[in-house]
């Protein structure tokens, strides 16, 4: 298996925005001999760059995130729908940034603590099929990780860390290799609960890496996948979680566009088009805060091939030729945006 150092990546970019917590509304939490918290969002205010900065943070620093304005669909009945701020993607690693950092493969449970966990921590965790098909893994002793929850964590969630990441023996290492020196933050824990700006923006960010887990459960070789840019409407934040939750995956499943370059043939583009988009699971046309209460509240217990973009673009790198599939649900989206509690 490939040793990645994303963790060691993602830390100097997560550093260089550290210098300024101030102005992105950040507050954060040492905890000495342990790791740190950093607040996007629980207690703290968090915001709009704080959101752009956590879902660079969630792919690794391997993909540019920024909130740019989205046209409307002009069809939609909700006239006054005609811009909207939206969440832009572009990576040129879609393998690394999507699935071994971005991807919330890891649901971290801790007495009543609950959290979606992503980031770059989960290589030296491991135990992830999309992990193990690929041979993606890590062996860093300073780890770095995103957690979607309305609550901060408590240090049973970092001794969790440790453990699952086998972090102790790779701390051993590094403290000889030190020879006394400072001793740096094991394990960074940026979080954000979903109904906050930053945590919709993380979420609304994930455009391309839904669209990537559709083409693994389709068997489709993700290392084929060179290029990737997405597009997302961001829904109105604030209210409750489960507002929250249905609004940022409306926003994807119906609202979002992707566009991959892929190293592949025609008649595979023709075919990936139409069973990409979101729009090929019997799920489809349903909000999802109405799929996740059937669902128990379950991500796991969902259909799987739902999650993806709502338009699909693929281009073959080999021949030029490009094929769209997919459509965006408008109105669906309006009403999602529109409703809550």
């Amino acid at each position: 298996m490939q040793d990645f150092t994303l963790n060691q990546r993602t830390l100097r970019h997560l550093e260089k925005a550290l210098s300024d917590t101030q102005s992105l509304n950040l507050v954060t939490h040492d905890l000495p001999g342990i790791g740190r918290i950093i607040d996007f969002g629980v207690k703290a205010c968090g915001g709009i760059q704080a959101g752009t900065l956590l879902s660079e943070i969630c792919m690794g620093g391997l993909a540019k995130v920024n909130l740019v304005t989205s046209i409307g669909n002009q069809d939609s009945r909700n006239a006054e729908w005609k811009y909207m701020p939206a969440i832009q993607v572009a990576t040129d690693q879609p393998l690394l940034a999507c699935m071994a950092c971005q991807y919330a493969g890891w649901p971290i449970s801790v007495g009543k603590y609950f959290a979606m966990g992503s980031g770059p921590m989960r290589l030296n965790r491991g135990r992830e099929p999309v992990l193990d098909k690929y041979e993606l893994s890590g062996t860093e002793s300073a780890l770095i990780g995103v957690l979607e929850s309305n609550e901060l964590p408590g240090n049973d969630v970092f001794d969790l860390v440790t453990r699952e990441c086998r972090l102790s023996e790779f701390k051993r290492d590094e403290t000889a290799a030190n020879k006394g020196g400072a001793t740096p933050p094991w394990i960074t824990l940026c979080v954000a609960p979903t109904a906050s700006l930053a945590g919709m923006i993380q979420i609304v960010a994930r455009s391309v890496e839904a669209t990537m887990h559709k083409l693994f459960e389709l068997d489709f070789n993700l290392r084929l996948v060179k290029h990737a840019w997405g597009l997302a409407p961001l829904p109105p934040s604030g209210g409750n979680a489960l507002t929250a939750i249905g609004r940022s995956n409306d926003a994807i499943l119906y609202g979002g566009e992707v566009q991959l370059w892929l190293d592949t043939s025609d008649q595979e583009i023709d075919s990936l088009a139409v069973s990409v988009p979101s729009n090929s699971s019997p799920d489809y046309g349903r909000p999802f805060r109405e799929i996740y209460e059937r669902a128990g509240h379950d991500f796991y217990a969902i259909d799987k091939l739902l999650f993806s973009a709502a338009r699909v673009t693929l281009t073959s790198v080999r021949t030029g030729y490009t094929k769209t599939g997919g459509r965006i649900a408008a109105d669906l989206l309006a009403d999602s945006f529109a409703d809550y509690e």
